[in-house]
C-alpha cells in the first residue's frame, strides 16, 4: 500500500506523462481533421462512409491519372499482356487471358472475355465481360455509356463468369439523360461476385445502381460496403445467395430502394445517408422489368407466375395482342436472356453488335443509323438505295436452347428480305450451320424456314403463308436430337437427323437483307417486339402440327457480322 509521500513524489513523473500523451492526442487529430479536410479520410462522418473503406470513390481518386501516351492498340490478344500509361481512342477488346491493363483511358467500352483479366485505375465509358472469370476491376472512373459494367455467362458451362471483384469504383451517369434503362452494375449468369467500397452515382433515370439478374442461375454476390445511389431502385436483384452488409443508400425514385423477388436476402449494418439503420429488400417489391419504367401492364412475375407466362403484356396499343408464344404452349420455363426494347435511341450497344458494313452478298451496305428504337419496338429501315441493316445479340449465346422473337414488316419491297437467324458463335460459315427461323422471300406473302448444314451448305427448308405485316411470334427449339421451328405457338416445321445439328454454339441476329432485282426500290422496314431466350430444358413439347421438310442442295450465301 503506497503512502501519501510516495503518491507525492510520483505526481510530477504521472503529470510529464499525461502531457506527452495529450500531445500525442492533439497531434493525431490535427493530422486526421487534415486528411477528413483533404478529402482522403472521410470515415468519421458516419453518414458518409461504410467503415472499413479508405474513402468515397469519385473524380478526384478513381480513373487514370498523370501522363499518357496516345496508343493505336485496340485488341489484347495475347495471354498475360500488359498496356499501362496509355490513352485509347477507341474501345478497347481484351481476350488474352491474365492480362493486365493499368492506368489507361479508353474512349469507348472495354470488352473483356480473357480469364484472369485485372483493369485497374481505368477510365471507359464502361465495362462488358462474357464468359470471364477471375475478372477485377478497381479504382476506376466509369461514366458516359449505358450500364456501367455488365457481365454475363456466355451459355457454356466451361466459360461461366464467375470470381469477379469490382472494388473501390466510382460509377456514375451516361451521357444522355434521355437513357433510361442503363445500370450501374448489371450481373446475368455469374457466380461469386464481390462488389466492396465503390461510390455508384446514376441519378434518377436508370434502373437500379446494382441490377442482379437470375439468367443462367446467378447466385453468391456480395455487395457490401458501397455507397447506392440512383435509379429507380438501387437494389434490383433475382439472384440468390445474395449478401447486403453495411452499405448506405440514398432515397430512391420508387417506394422502395429494392426490388425482390422474395428470395432469402442476409441483410446486415445497411443505413440510409442519414444514419438510420434500414432492411432495405425486407419486402418484395415489383417494379421495372428490364428496360424501363414499370407500368400496370409491366409487373415482374413471381417465380410461380413465370412457369406459365413468359412475360408481362407490352404497353403499345400496336402490340396489345401477342398472339401465342411457343414458350407458353410448350412451358419454357423463365426467360434467361431478353431485350425488350423499353428504351429509346439505337440499340443497346451491351446487347447487340450492330452491323457497319456491306451488305447481304456485299450488295449495298448496312449502317446502324438504319435502326432506331423508339420506347417499344426497334425498328430497322432500308431505303432506296440499299442501305438497311442487322445486327446480331451478345447476350443468350448457348449451344441448344430456344429463341423466340415478335416480328411484323410494312407491305415491303420483295427485294427486303426480313430475317431472323441464328449464327454460329465461332463465325465458322457454312460449316458450323445456319438457322433461318423466319425468312422473307421474294414471295411477300410466305415466309421460309432454312437449316444450312454442312461445310458445302446444305439445307433442309419449310415454307409457310403469312401475312408479316401483322405481329407473329417466331420461334425455334433447337435440342441435341432435333430443331423445331414455331410461328405464333404452331410447329411449323422439324428435323431430327444428326447431320443437320449445328456444331457449336449459336447467337440471335436479326437482319433485313437487300437482294436487288430490279430497277426501282421501294422503302421498307421490319420492326422487333422483343427478342427472348430460354434454356434448353423445360417441359415436353406439346406441337400442334407438323410438317414434312425437303432436303435442298442450292446454296445460298449468307453474310453475316
Amino acid at each position: 500500500m503506497r503512502d501519501g509521500t510516495s503518491h507525492r513524489r510520483n505526481a510530477p513523473r504521472r503529470a510529464r506523462r499525461n502531457r506527452k500523451h495529450g500531445i500525442f492526442v492533439a497531434l493525431v487529430f490535427t493530422v486526421v481533421t487534415g486528411l477528413v479536410g483533404a478529402g482522403l479520410v472521410t470515415y468519421l462522418d458516419k453518414s458518409a462512409n461504410p467503415l472499413t473503406c479508405v474513402g468515397k470513390p469519385d473524380a478526384t481518386n478513381t480513373g487514370a491519372i498523370g501522363q499518357r501516351q496516345i496508343s493505336n492498340v485496340r485488341s489484347l490478344v495475347n495471354p498475360n499482356s500488359r498496356l499501362t500509361d496509355a490513352r485509347l481512342k477507341r474501345a478497347l477488346t481484351v481476350s488474352g487471358d491474365g492480362s493486365i491493363i493499368r492506368n489507361v483511358s479508353v474512349e469507348g467500352e472495354i470488352i473483356v472475355t480473357g480469364q484472369r483479366v485485372t483493369l485497374d485505375r481505368v477510365t471507359a465509358t464502361g465495362v462488358i465481360a462474357s464468359g470471364t472469370s477471375q475478372l477485377t476491376v478497381k479504382h476506376s472512373n466509369l461514366s458516359g455509356g449505358g450500364t456501367a459494367v455488365s457481365i454475363t455467362s456466355d451459355g457454356q458451362a466451361a466459360r461461366e463468369a464467375s470470381g469477379i471483384k469490382l472494388v473501390e469504383n466510382y460509377i456514375h451517369g451516361p451521357a444522355s439523360n434521355k437513357l433510361v434503362s442503363y445500370s450501374g452494375t448489371q450481373l446475368r449468369g455469374t457466380k461469386g461476385v464481390t462488389i466492396s467500397c465503390s461510390n455508384y452515382a446514376l441519378g434518377g433515370r436508370g434502373i437500379a445502381a446494382i441490377y442482379m439478374e437470375d439468367g443462367n442461375g446467378t447466385s453468391d454476390i456480395v455487395v457490401t460496403n458501397n455507397w447506392l445511389t440512383g435509379g429507380k431502385f438501387a437494389i434490383v436483384t433475382e439472384a440468390r445467395g445474395v449478401v447486403l452488409k453495411k452499405n448506405i443508400f440514398a432515397p430512391a425514385g420508387q417506394s422502395s430502394i429494392c426490388r425482390t423477388t422474395g428470395q432469402p436476402i442476409i441483410q446486415n449494418r445497411n443505413r440510409m445517408l442519414d444514419g438510420t439503420p434500414i432492411r432495405p429488400c425486407s419486402v418484395p417489391t415489383q417494379g421495372p422489368s428490364e428496360g424501363g419504367s414499370p407500368t400496370p401492364q409491366e409487373t415482374l412475375p413471381t417465380p410461380a407466375a413465370q412457369a406459365t407466362s413468359s412475360t408481362p403484356t407490352p404497353s403499345n396499343p400496336q402490340t396489345a395482342n401477342n398472339g401465342t408464344e411457343a414458350a407458353v404452349v410448350n412451358g419454357w420455363g423463365p426467360v434467361i436472356a431478353r431485350d425488350e426494347f423499353k428504351y429509346r435511341g439505337a440499340p443497346k450497344r451491351s446487347k447487340w453488335k450492330v452491323y457497319d458494313a456491306r451488305g447481304h452478298a456485299r450488295k449495298g451496305f448496312r449502317r446502324p443509323t438504319a435502326w432506331k428504337v423508339n420506347g417499344s419496338v426497334a425498328r430497322v429501315t432500308g431505303n432506296s438505295s440499299g442501305i438497311t441493316g442487322g445486327m446480331a445479340a451478345k447476350f443468350g449465346r448457348q449451344k441448344y436452347g430456344r429463341w423466340e422473337v415478335r416480328m411484323r414488316t410494312n407491305h415491303r419491297d420483295p427485294d427486303y428480305h426480313p430475317v431472323l437467324l441464328l449464327w454460329p458463335d465461332s463465325k465458322n460459315w457454312p460449316c458450323d450451320g445456319e438457322v433461318d427461323y423466319g425468312e422473307g422471300g421474294d414471295d411477300t406473302s410466305r415466309v421460309q424456314f432454312y437449316l444450312h448444314y454442312g461445310c458445302k451448305n446444305k439445307q433442309v427448308r419449310a415454307s409457310k403463308s403469312i401475312d408479316t405485316t401483322q405481329w407473329h411470334n417466331f420461334a425455334v427449339d433447337w435440342q441435341p436430337e432435333e430443331i423445331t421451328g414455331y410461328i405464333d405457338g404452331i410447329e411449323w416445321f422439324r428435323t431430327t437427323k444428326a447431320k443437320h445439328q449445328p456444331r457449336g454454339s449459336m447467337h440471335q441476329t436479326i437482319q433485313l437483307d437487300w437482294f436487288p432485282d430490279g430497277p426501282t426500290l421501294k422503302k421498307s422496314w421490319m420492326e422487333i417486339d422483343w427478342v427472348r431466350v430460354y434454356d434448353r430444358h423445360g417441359a415436353e413439347s406439346t406441337p400442334g402440327s407438323s410438317s414434312v421438310t425437303t432436303p435442298q442442295h442450292e446454296p445460298k450465301p449468307r453474310q453475316v457480322g
